[in-house]
């Protein structure tokens, strides 16, 4: 399962995510409290609080300047766009049962023909 969007919803945001075996979406919480660090006293520093385990354990990909969860968040985007694009591909065109997916997939092989885009 991996990302495409977030949604907030009051003090959590919510996921949706795409599941590559069944072709299906589904909304989870995106909140992971695993990335908080409880042993810092909110009122004192709330962003090392609410971000420190997760600024302990996350370093700066060399190809970045900085690092964030927005960029990891695009770059997961960036990859699953692919990853469903690179799916649709593969569905076999049948002209009596054409499916949005299989129009995104000939879209697709259309954009990354090479060799006759060259």
């Amino acid at each position: 399962a991996v990302l495409l969007c977030a949604v907030l919803a009051g003090s959590a945001y919510y996921v949706l995510v795409w599941n590559a075996e069944d072709l299906s979406l589904k909304w989870t919480r995106g909140l992971n409290p695993d990335n908080m660090d409880p042993t810092v006293k909110p009122h004192v520093d709330f962003n090392v609080y609410a971000n420190g385990n997760w600024l302990k354990s996350t370093a700066i990909p060399d190809e970045y300047s900085k690092w964030g969860t927005f960029f990891q968040q695009r770059d997961d985007t960036l990859a699953s766009l692919n990853a469903i694009m690179e799916q649709a591909a593969r569905v076999p065109y049948d002209p009596e049962a054409v499916s949005d997916v299989m129009k995104v997939g000939a879209f697709w092989q259309s954009a990354m023909d090479v060799s006759y885009i060259d």
